[in-house]
């Protein structure tokens, strides 16, 4: 069985498959970067964080339960000739109006909420490429002998 952060990435995945501007171009993983024109897609992926990994947990009870903090991102990403920084923001207002509905997802964990946004474009020759990154923090248990199910 996967981890539980394999599971809240699918999740997220389910949650955000046929939004009207990226479709079903969604992808779980990081990838290589995208090449030549295409439409807007989305890759979900666990975030290295800044000061030590790419999540906390800490000992809820001595029963075993771990509290875990995970940093996620959905990137969105565009490459085409025309501008694409309102793509990136209709990217933005369709992803976390979506990630909003249902912050705990059906109960599967505690919370998740945005804690950051960064986008950028790279005007390269005759194409725009890019890219908005929204970080959130996804708060969810699971047992130490048992990180494949989500307590």
């Amino acid at each position: 069985m996967s981890h539980a952060r394999q599971q809240i990435r699918e999740l997220v995945a389910a949650t955000l498959a046929d939004l009207p501007t990226t479709a079903d171009r969604v992808y779980v993983g990081k990838r290589r970067p995208f090449s030549g024109r295409h439409d807007p897609a989305l890759v979900i992926y666990t975030t290295p964080a800044t000061s030590g990994g790419q999540e906390t947990s800490q000992r809820q009870n001595l029963g075993g339960r771990l509290a875990r903090t995970m940093m996620l991102t959905i990137q969105g990403h565009v490459k085409s000739a025309h501008l694409v920084d309102d793509v990136l923001d209709d990217i933005a207002v369709e992803v976390e109006a979506a990630m909003a509905a249902d912050p705990k997802f059906g109960g599967k964990i505690k919370d998740s909420y945005l804690h950051s946004t960064v986008s950028a474009v790279d005007a390269a020759g005759d194409e725009y490429d890019g890219a908005i990154r929204l970080v959130y923090l996804v708060n969810y248990s699971t047992l130490e002998t048992t990180p494949s199910v989500l307590a």
